[in-house]
């Protein structure tokens, strides 16, 4: 008759605190390679974010129209408080189309920074700030809400330089107003840099001349 003796509960609960370590080793590496996986896909696509509104900022800015009316002149305000923004307003013959139906070949175009919504700041953890673009036609009546749109989150800087007519310096506020009424500027710099988890993120920078600045 054999004598056949089976695991004690100490020894299995040892045994499953050894299978776990084991497990957890093993685990670790493919966690941290999935996270650095996951977070090189979130720069590049902030990367790509960044890119591709500078290039769509760009082609609007390159059809701003110098007109007259005061509601449709060029605007370019500071708005630096603990990180640098702009605030730039213009009209436009090339502004993105974001409806249907019949447009206005002349749009009025805004973009800033804000923070991003609570509710929204709420669900993924962080409190950033949002590139927001509002567009509107040059007919619209007065008092008319613009049609808002999100460009780009987690914005660190936004600015935005001018060089005004008859003038070789950048300068960060400027108006079509007073002398100047009825311009826009010769050339325009637009930088953008986006949260990558870095403390220095690039910054994305783009100057373009405006046809119509050199003559108005």
């Amino acid at each position: 008759m054999t004598n056949e003796r089976g695991f004690t509960l100490l020894e299995l609960l040892v045994s499953l605190a050894i299978a776990a370590i084991l497990i957890a080793a093993e685990v670790a590496p493919f966690q941290r390679t999935i996270l650095s996986r996951d977070r090189a896909e979130r720069v590049m696509d902030q990367t790509s974010g960044a890119r591709l509104t500078l290039q769509r900022l760009a082609e609007e800015m390159s059809g701003a129209l110098p007109l007259t009316r005061e509601d449709l002149a060029f605007r370019l305000l500071d708005r630096t408080l603990d990180q640098p923004s702009s605030e730039v307003a213009f009209a436009t013959s090339n502004a993105q189309r974001v409806q249907g139906g019949a447009r206005d070949p002349v749009q009025m175009v805004r973009y800033f920074v804000e923070p991003v919504p609570f509710a929204e700041a709420t669900a993924t953890g962080s409190r950033t700030l949002r590139l927001v673009k509002e567009q509107w036609p040059s007919v619209a009546a007065p008092g008319a809400e613009p049609l808002r749109i999100p460009v780009l989150d987690g914005i660190v800087r936004f600015r935005v330089r001018v060089r005004p007519p008859g003038s070789d310096e950048w300068l960060e506020t400027w108006s079509a107003t007073g002398d100047a009424a009825g311009r826009i500027p010769r050339a325009v710099e637009l930088e953008v840099a986006v949260d990558d988890g870095s403390r220095a993120p690039p910054i994305y920078r783009l100057a373009i001349p405006l046809p119509l600045g050199a003559s108005s």
